[in-house]
């Protein structure tokens, strides 16, 4: 993707802003921002992302990068128009790939969860993030994967690592070697 030009003629992460316009956020300078950064409407574009991806993302932006203590927020899930399993899901998605940290909120405090927005993710991450979520919404019965298992289909996408991909088996002792050689003998009568 980075290879395909804007209307300025350069690839849209290679063509960040510098001096005074700059942010040193790299997706922000990517290709500019308004009240979130325009590398976002044109990644949904391209990807044709489920609303509801980009509602919780928009949702999330504003509370965290659009509060007057940026890049930290809080956002209930009460706030976000959409299902609320479908906000749990995204939600969980984007702190698993390292995009967002959540700090849980208490039991009935109103304020929400306090997220804090990961200035250093770069725009190939989150094309990388955005092609998935294009892609889940085509498979079918997404809708009951849980937010766990869900943001951890997200980290594999990114490349990242799982828990569950990381079990790590203990070599047999000699002891439990013999014990299976015995059962296995014993088994081929």
């Amino acid at each position: 993707m980075a290879d395909k030009p804007t209307t300025s003629g350069k690839p849209y992460w290679g063509g960040l802003l510098s001096g005074e316009k700059a942010t040193g956020i790299p997706v922000l300078d990517a290709m500019a921002y308004g009240r979130w950064p325009h590398l976002f409407s044109y990644l949904a574009l391209k990807h044709e992302v489920p609303d509801h991806f980009l509602i919780t993302l928009l949702y999330l932006w504003d509370g965290t990068m659009g509060s007057a203590h940026a890049p930290n927020g809080n956002v209930a899930l009460a706030q976000i128009p959409v299902r609320e399993r479908e906000a749990r899901k995204w939600l969980a998605a984007f702190c698993a790939v390292g995009f967002f940290e959540k700090d849980a909120a208490e039991w009935g405090d109103r304020k929400g969860s306090m997220f804090t927005y990961n200035e250093d993710t770069r725009p190939q991450e989150w094309e990388k993030l955005f092609a998935w979520a294009g892609a889940v919404k085509n498979l079918r019965n997404w809708d009951k994967v849980g937010p766990e298992r869900f943001a951890n289909t997200a980290r594999r996408a990114l490349g990242l690592p799982v828990a569950s991909d990381e079990r790590w088996v203990p070599e047999p002792s000699e002891e439990g070697r013999r014990a299976a050689l015995k059962l296995a003998k014993g088994t081929q009568r």
